[in-house]
């Protein structure tokens, strides 16, 4: 079975956690993890880093050959995200994970990960809640 786990490392008032909580239900988890994607990949875990400048943090990724899980952080502006609404968090963060996400993983070039089944879901789950604002 996939796993899907999606955390958030951040500074209290870029309010990325309440956002994440709000995206990240039970359903969604459901949703994300029914589907089969491939025999090499059995999970991805994201943690996005939402830190202020003066925290020196660097981007980790890791593909731990024995689990089949790719580890990653994905980097957030904390200057940009301190002053959006709870709403513009939620869209900015389903944007950056939609675009991020592809980068990364093609970066391994698994050769039995349906990447885009897998962003699919994930756009699915954005749109049908309407998480993204034009």
């Amino acid at each position: 079975m996939f796993q899907f786990n999606l955390m958030s490392d951040t500074s209290l008032g870029s309010g990325v956690l309440e956002a994440k909580q709000h995206i990240t239900t039970t359903q969604f988890y459901r949703l994300i993890e029914s589907e089969n994607y491939g025999s090499d990949l059995n999970g991805i875990a994201i943690v996005l880093m939402c830190r202020e400048e003066n925290s020196m943090f660097k981007q980790r990724l890791r593909f731990s050959k024995k689990e089949k899980v790719l580890y990653m952080d994905i980097m957030l502006d904390y200057d940009k995200f301190s002053i959006l609404s709870h709403k513009q968090r939620i869209s900015e963060i389903c944007r950056v994970l939609l675009t991020e996400i592809p980068l990364i993983v093609k970066k391994y070039k698994f050769k039995d990960f349906d990447l885009d089944l897998f962003i699919n879901k994930l756009n699915y789950w954005f749109e049908s809640n309407n998480y993204i604002e034009e």
